[in-house]
């Protein structure tokens, strides 16, 4: 819980129920009380006394107070303006939102929060003691996002007992969001043996993109040449100025090629697991050459929207890779027709045929395959399975950007 939230915004969140129940408190209270008026009938000849009026009278106001007070005050709640947040499936997202208190008579108090508009669903999101009327606040904490994709909507449940713990009331609540969960990296042994080991020396000053530098030799300083290139060691070993001489390694460029396996009637839940596995297999190889600093291109074929994004580096290219990979579907099919919707054409980058890219394609029950310029891999291959593996914890802290509306 922080800081003072704003007003309500326009897009405000859909209220799906509120409803109540009787406490364990209130069963044991009638039980109790239900045995003592019959008691006090049966001792008098079914007559009701005064005191069993009276007491039933106050039972029936305490209960109707309870049941006033806390629908008024619950359903004075509202919340809003579910911040967007990025994280990777199951690994626990920061998430925060606005809780502003709408009504004018009643505090509310004991107010837990949980994650799902389900009952079935649990998890807990947070606690607040009391809010004021009129008063509005942030509300952090997290979760975890059971798939990967991109999630329009977000279920809250606003829970209290306020004001006697009698009746337990449950408001139910869909907010608008934009949550993504990514794809989850996975992890390579001997990713290296997957593709040629080819590279081109450029010499400095020829004016081409280079994308790295590696050590070549050592000689002597000259002037004109660059201090920060001195030796040390040899300097002091040798009685002067030695410096080394580095030379640009050009890498080969790199395609990671996602082939969507072919839908039937018999598709169901483990192809969609196979497929997941080939989405991990993709991003945890994307991950892994842009981190060796390759230029790295990547292709999704066969899905729902197929994507081709340009060669690029750095953490930038990977986030922008996992992002296009968290909404990347099997296509769909129509069970009448009993085929699959035509998939659209494929994009303009993988039409045009290129001679200086080596691809690595992941596909789903084709088996693995190596040819010149390709290395098809099979996510259910034995083979690939010995040096994958799909169920590494990946921490989003150092690496997720906060997003912000």
């Amino acid at each position: 819980m922080s800081d003072q939230a704003g007003a309500p915004s326009a897009e405000q969140a859909t209220c799906l129920a509120l409803r109540s129940q009787l406490t364990p408190l209130a069963k044991t209270l009638l039980w109790l009380s239900g045995m003592v008026i019959l008691l006090s009938l049966l001792s008098n000849d079914m007559r009701p006394s005064p005191f069993v009026l009276a007491f039933a009278s106050l039972l029936l106001l305490l209960f109707g107070c309870s049941w006033w007070i806390g629908r008024d005050a619950l359903s004075s709640l509202l919340p809003d303006g579910l911040q967007p947040a990025t994280g990777f499936a199951w690994e626990r997202l920061p998430i925060r939102f606005a809780l502003h208190h709408v009504g004018s008579r009643f505090k509310a108090r004991d107010i837990l929060l949980l994650h799902g508009s389900d009952g079935n669903e649990r998890g807990l999101f947070g606690y607040r003691a009391s809010i004021e009327p009129g008063e509005s606040l942030w509300v952090d904490g997290s979760l975890r996002l059971p798939r990967r994709g991109r999630f329009r909507r977000h279920g809250l449940r606003l829970i209290s007992t306020f004001p006697f713990g009698l009746l337990r009331w449950t408001a139910a609540w869909h907010l608008p969001a934009d949550l993504i969960a990514l794809p989850r990296l996975g992890a390579l042994r001997d990713a290296m043996s997957l593709i040629p080991n080819e590279r081109e020396t450029v010499e400095s000053g020829a004016g081409r993109f280079t994308d790295t530098e590696e050590f070549h030799t050592l000689k002597r300083w000259r002037p004109g040449m660059s201090q920060r290139l001195v030796h040390w060691k040899s300097t002091a070993r040798r009685g002067h100025l030695m410096v080394r001489e580095m030379h640009g390694v050009r890498f080969p460029r790199l395609r990671i090629e996602l082939m969507a396996p072919p839908v039937n009637h018999k598709s169901g839940d483990k192809l969609r697991h196979q497929f997941e596995e080939s989405i991990c297999l993709a991003a945890t190889l994307a991950d892994f050459f842009l981190r060796k600093n390759y230029r790295v291109e990547f292709a999704a074929m066969g899905v729902e929207k197929p994507f081709f994004l340009e060669a690029q580096r750095g953490r930038h290219a990977l986030f922008q890779i996992l992002t296009r990979l968290a909404d990347v579907q099997l296509p769909r099919r129509d069970p009448i027709a009993e085929k699959t919707e035509s998939a659209s054409p494929p994009p303009l980058g993988l039409r045009i045929p290129r001679s200086d890219c080596f691809r690595i394609q992941v596909c789903t029950g084709s088996g693995n395959r190596r040819d010149v310029g390709r290395h098809r891999l099979d996510v259910n291959s034995a083979a690939t399975q010995r040096w994958f593996q799909a169920n590494r914890r990946f921490s989003s802290g150092s690496f997720i950007q906060s997003r912000r509306a």
